[in-house]
């Protein structure tokens, strides 16, 4: 059994004389104001390394309280997994097998609202050659036999409709319990090179990496000449 954790109130991670040391360098610090001459920038980088200095002990006083309290949280999650480990792999089964089948019927609907579409566009195409085929055959009867046969001929309608064979369009997948139904769309990437740029971010790993390695190669900042980067050198103090 884990023992009890102590609950620290503001300050007692620390001894008193911490906080007091802390609170003299801070002042010291404080007092310095702006960076002019050497003198101001060998004060400034000695109080710059008091102050990590003691930084680094309030975050050692800190580590040796809370390590323990990472201690006892792996041995938490580590039973939790071992709990929980038969019911994600049925949770991830069943939801991969549902998914399956819901993406398989939308799949089904499209497909027979599509051959609907173009069933229907058929049945227009062969209606409009009908009643141009009957047009023509009213002015070649006009050619052949005058205006009075033409008119006594019995007419049909020219856009007569046409029956159209509907396919039968399966109904979408309802979840139960509770659980939704989200359509989701997923991609693979076939030729990176032919991206559209909108589909490109910058890699800020590779270019520090890039300006690292340029860096020890002794490669001054000004000579990096990259299109679209500008680089700059600036020192700083640690």
């Amino acid at each position: 059994m884990a023992e009890e954790l102590k609950i620290y109130q503001p300050g007692e991670i620390v001894a008193a004389d911490w906080v007091t040391k802390r609170d003299e360098i801070v002042a010291a610090a404080a007092e310095i104001v702006t960076v002019a001459d050497n003198d101001d920038f060998e004060a400034a980088t000695a109080a710059i390394a008091k102050l990590a200095k003691h930084r680094k002990e309030l975050d050692a006083a800190r580590k040796a309280i809370t390590g323990r309290l990472d201690d006892v949280k792996k041995e938490i999650m580590a039973q939790e997994r071992a709990l929980a480990g038969s019911i994600e792999a049925e949770y991830n089964r069943l939801r991969a097998a549902a998914g399956d089948y819901a993406t398989r019927l939308e799949r089904e609907r499209a497909e027979a609202e599509r051959a609907r579409r173009e069933a229907e566009a058929e049945a227009a195409m062969k209606a409009e050659a009908d009643a141009a085929a009957q047009v023509d055959n009213a002015e070649r009867a006009r050619s052949l036999f005058g205006a009075d046969a033409v008119a006594a001929a019995p007419t049909t309608q020219a856009a007569a409709e046409v029956a159209v064979p509907l396919p039968v369009v399966p109904d979408r997948a309802y979840a139960a319990g509770g659980r939704k139904q989200v359509v989701t769309y997923d991609f693979e990437v076939i030729d990176a090179t032919l991206l559209d740029r909108k589909f490109l971010s910058v890699d800020e790993k590779k270019i520090r990496a890039f300006l690292q390695y340029a860096k020890a190669q002794g490669i001054d900042a000004e000579a990096i000449a990259e299109p679209g980067l500008k680089v700059k050198k600036s020192i700083s103090i640690r």
